[in-house]
């Protein structure tokens, strides 16, 4: 399925013009080698030198190239790898070898690049020796009568840089051009890829043709790891019934191609992927419309990014959850797109599937929207953001100090279990919701914003997804005044109990000192913690009369509430609602407090 969709894409992308064809791809390239008609070198230049070329090279380039559109270059392996045509690097198009001043390793190094010029000698002669075009003829030549160990010195060029180059190409002397533009060295290449084939003709998985089948499948760039792939046999004992390497899972080399060119142009545009801690998130929507606006929710539903922009993201979810078309940026979403969500992680030179979504794009919306309804939470005025992005969410579990950077590894492998919760409407993780209450309990002593809005809001989302027999509880933006649960009453009558001894003594100790204890096992601190507050009223009795009445008639009214003894201990759902209670009556009191500013 996730194969066969990538594929799907990479044919929309070839009737949009947004990728190269079969048998093409675009690798970045440092030199160019500069040849006449009879195969002389006159020169060896560098692309990233020359501004006409360098002025567009794209961000993800390597430094000192430009990107060109070459001869697909597939995964190579053996004693002499197979070469690349018309683009390589120097060891297999010149042969050329580092001096080190060490008898072995230079015998080494220079036997190593004979073998490899010699191998792209005999491909590159076997591929255009019948033909009739002049370049063609001249590359040949080239390869006939060029010696390193000759030429070397004649030639004004800094080896150790050629050799640290990804690719060289062919330019000739005459026009001035690369090779690769000419449309009849793109023929040659095109009728070889179509008529030469050394894999086993099988049944393709993806596609259902008989074809050859693709041994080395496509590497993914712009992963984490060694040369890592989606698919992958790179070792005896992912083997069976004799068969080698791709046989195992029959792709035809065509499917192979076109699933890894499209795999990795999303990677290589910004808008269509995300990292979530060490998870690529890549994103696409089968239409062969521009699809600007559906990347731009994804990216805002995802977060980190540099500009956000949460009023276009409502405004999508909006629309698109009732099944109406949405204008965006002069174009139109559809609600019946589909929709595909893939995310991978590295693991030792193959990728690891964490996640593939599937579905329209009204579909993905209604689930993102439902999520954001159990998010909804009342929160300081000076916030304007209103719901946690999946980052935002992911921070809440890691520690915010003066001068810490956010660790993203620190998360544990959460973020595959929160976006399949999300994604699929599926309960969220108990290792989230677990991680925000440890940052809480850790942080709490230290600084009331440690139970913030984005840290309450996915507590009240937990316990309204995963415990829906508490879901009346926590189902609220404010202060829930009607309900009678304990655990939330006791997180609001700590709240009253803090702001009394704040304004009767100027200090917060109480949440400093008992906060913990009081979410976790409040018979055991509760009543030390009200004898405390009948001292604070009596401060207050002295200096401020009206406020101490106040104050009186909401811990009554709170303890009115609380029918049974104070429990000894609150499980794990009801500490976070405990915490709950606690954050709406602090939100409560901001907010009377903004209204008295006003």
């Amino acid at each position: 399925m996730i194969l066969k969709s990538l594929v799907d894409y990479y044919e929309i992308l070839l009737e949009r013009n947004e990728i190269e064809k079969e048998g093409w791809i675009k690798a970045d390239v440092g030199y160019a080698i500069t040849i006449d008609r009879t195969g002389e070198v006159k020169n060896i230049v560098s692309l990233a030198d020359r501004t006409d070329e360098a002025k567009n090279v794209p961000k993800k380039s390597k430094a000192n190239t430009v990107q060109k559109v070459v001869p697909v270059h597939n995964g190579r392996s053996g004693k002499v790898p197979p070469p690349y045509f018309m683009c390589d690097n120097a060891k297999y198009l010149l042969g050329a070898w580092q001096y080190l001043g060490k008898a072995d390793e230079d015998e080494k190094n220079k036997k190593q690049a004979y073998n490899y010029h010699k191998a792209a000698a005999d491909y590159h002669k076997e591929i255009l020796q019948n033909s009739n075009n002049a370049l063609a003829q001249s590359v040949c030549n080239f390869f006939d009568s060029w010696d390193f160990e000759t030429n070397k010195e004649r030639l004004n060029v800094d080896w150790g840089r050629v050799l640290k180059a990804s690719n060289l190409v062919f330019r000739s002397y005459e026009t001035g051009g690369d090779m690769l533009n000419d449309i009849e060295i793109q023929n040659v290449w095109d009728k070889y890829c179509e008529t030469i084939s050394d894999q086993r003709v099988g049944r393709c998985l993806v596609t259902g043709n008989l074809a050859p089948i693709a041994k080395l499948h496509p590497v993914v760039k712009g992963m984490e790891g060694t040369q890592p792939k989606l698919v992958s046999f790179n070792a005896s004992a992912f083997e069976s019934y004799g068969k080698e390497q791709g046989e195992n899972a029959p792709i035809s080399e065509n499917a192979a191609n076109a699933y890894g060119k499209a795999l990795n142009y999303m990677l290589s545009q910004k808008t269509h992927f995300r990292y979530i801690g060490d998870i690529t998130i890549v994103f696409w929507a089968a239409t062969k419309e521009n699809e600007v606006g559906y990347m731009h929710f994804m990216e805002e539903f995802l977060g980190n990014t540099e500009k956000q922009e949460e009023e276009k993201l409502l405004y999508i979810i909006n629309a698109i959850s009732q099944g109406n078309y949405c204008e965006y940026s002069d174009l139109e979403l559809k609600p019946e797109t589909e929709f595909y969500i893939l995310g991978m992680a590295p693991n030792n030179g193959r990728i690891s599937v964490c996640l593939f979504y599937n579905n329209t794009f009204k579909d993905l919306v209604v689930n993102v929207k439902q999520h954001y309804d159990r998010l909804s939470i009342q929160g300081p005025a000076y916030e304007k953001k209103k719901y946690p992005s999946i980052h935002d969410i992911l921070n809440a579990t890691t520690r915010k100090q003066a001068g810490y950077k956010e660790n993203t590894q620190s998360m544990k492998g959460i973020e595959k279990s929160l976006l399949n919760a999300v994604l699929f409407n599926r309960r969220y993780p108990v290792v989230l919701y677990i991680s925000i209450l440890n940052r809480i309990n850790a942080e709490i002593c230290q600084s009331k914003s440690a139970l913030n809005r984005n840290r309450a809001a996915m507590i009240k989302a937990y316990i309204m997804q995963n415990f829906p027999d508490k879901k009346e509880v926590v189902n609220t933006m404010q202060l829930n005044e009607e309900t009678e649960y304990i655990p939330y009453l006791l997180g609001r009558l700590f709240a009253v109990l803090e702001d009394v001894q704040h304004i009767s003594i100027n200090k917060e100790t109480l949440r400093e000192h008992y906060f913990n204890v009081a979410s976790r096992t409040p018979a055991l601190i509760f009543p030390r913690m009200m004898r405390l507050a009948n001292n604070y009223l009596k401060v207050l009795k002295r200096e401020k009369e009206g406020l101490r009445i106040t104050k009186e008639k909401e811990i009554n009214a709170l303890m009115d509430k609380i029918h049974s003894d104070i429990p000894r201990q609150l499980s794990v759902e009801d500490q976070g609602i405990f915490m709950l209670g606690y954050y709406h009556q602090v939100q409560k009191r901001y907010e009377k407090t903004n209204k008295e500013n006003n």
